[in-house]
């Protein structure tokens, strides 16, 4: 092994030229697979969650509000949709403003965006500080998420809330969202021919805005307020809900239910959608990313490829006369392949590292997006995919000049210069 690693050093050192065209190529191939894996497998992310949220038949519901029974009130949260239409399961992101003091700032009204636990389980964003909310949490005090702003908030600050001119209660943050992090939470684009997609149901946070949107657990909300007997912020069945039908359910109940709530949403701009235009307008959308995406991959896979072996093959002719002398002198023909797979295998590695601090670099410097790119298994199986491929490539001729002549003829033919 130390031989074979030696060798490769070597003809590495004597083929620098050869080895730096490489070295680019394997770069090049690395970081435009590394944009369109990370690209698609962020994308699948945000289907991933809705799809946990509305799989199976089931409506999305986008409303202002469901009125109530009496038709003069409206539901207050999914336990109650959940009484009147049996046998479902149903998940809620609802809207609400609150009057908040934050820090030393003026009061003023800041927009809330209370979870059921089954949205905020769906889909953890990633924070700059803090964490998301947990089961584990103890229900001690009202917890609540930020999205990056213009004002200075950290995990930990209190949130006070006042009505009437009186402080009612307090919150406090226990994470800051990433600047630019998206979290399920809009739903106000609608396409009339494909209905809602996944996609249209997130909306970016950034710093540049003013105000903070503040992120809250119903479970956590409901738990304190209970206890204390005090409803710090109050709250409808507002925003985006899943209805999820029972398995077993027929046609006529799913009309039943399908009635109910058209008949009990409010009016304007409200939205119920079937779990499965969602479905399909997801499917959609990820096929039109992934077709964007798949030609800037497979253009640079193929020009790299083809020119990578053209190299490789040109070094390993160039070497045959080194190997052969390698045979005389006793060494194993399995261990001379071997030395252009070192080669390689040194050339692969040098560009993965070569090709990380470029991404890293480029993510940094605000070029790339910094949720783009994730080093998750997909981009590390392409990667070592790459890295498979072409060390088969370059261990596969040598073998093969050595089946189809002997070492007689490949002395013969590289000092009369045919092969080079």
């Amino acid at each position: 092994m130390n031989f074979i690693l030696k060798s490769g050093l070597r003809e590495l050192n004597r083929h620098q030229m050869i080895g730096r065209m490489n070295l680019i190529l394997l770069v090049v191939t690395f970081v435009s697979g590394m944009l369109c894996v990370s690209t698609v497998w962020y994308q699948t992310r945000y289907y991933r969650a809705i799809h946990k949220l509305a799989n199976g038949e089931g409506a999305f519901i986008l409303t202002e509000g469901l009125t109530c029974e009496d038709g003069l009130t409206n539901m207050k949260d999914s336990a109650e949709l959940e009484r009147i239409l049996q046998g479902t399961k149903v998940s809620s992101f609802c809207y609400c403003a609150t009057p908040y003091v934050i820090k030393d700032n003026a009061l003023d009204y800041y927009q809330n965006i209370i979870y059921d636990d089954a949205c905020i389980k769906a889909f953890i964003p990633e924070l700059s500080e803090g964490k998301w909310f947990s089961d584990g949490d103890v229900d001690q005090e009202i917890e609540a998420v930020v999205s990056a702003s213009a004002m200075d908030i950290h995990a930990g600050d209190i949130l006070t809330v006042i009505h009437s001119g009186k402080e009612v209660g307090q919150v406090r943050v226990i994470g800051v969202l990433k600047d630019g992090e998206a979290v399920i939470g809009r739903a106000t684009h609608y396409d009339a021919v494909n209905g809602f997609s996944y996609h249209n149901m997130y909306a970016e946070y950034s710093a540049r805005e003013e105000k903070p949107t503040v992120f809250l657990s119903r479970s956590n909300l409901e738990t304190v307020q209970s206890r204390t007997g005090e409803e710090v912020i109050e709250s409808e069945l507002s925003g985006g809900i899943f209805v999820q039908y029972p398995e077993s359910i027929t046609d006529a109940k799913r009309e039943e239910y399908k009635t109910y709530l058209s008949d009990h949403i409010m009016a304007g701009g409200d939205k119920c959608v079937e779990f499965g235009q969602i479905e399909e307008s997801g499917k959609a959308y990820l096929e039109d990313v992934l077709m964007q995406q798949f030609p800037v991959w497979l253009c640079s896979f193929v020009v790299t490829a083809v020119s990578m072996v053209c190299i490789e093959l040109t070094s390993i002719k160039a070497s045959l006369r080194d190997y052969a002398i390698y045979s005389i002198c006793g060494c194993a023909k399995k261990s001379i392949c071997q030395i252009p797979l070192a080669e390689m295998l040194m050339l692969n590695i040098a560009a993965f590292l070569v090709s990380i601090v470029i991404v890293e670099g480029c993510s940094w410097a605000g070029l790339i997006q910094h949720k783009i790119i994730e080093f998750r298994v997909p981009m590390i199986l392409y990667c070592l995919a790459v890295m498979l491929l072409m060390i088969l490539l370059a261990s596969w001729y040598p073998a093969y000049l050595w089946k189809k002549q002997s070492i007689k003829e490949i002395l013969r033919v590289t000092e009369s210069g045919e092969y080079i």
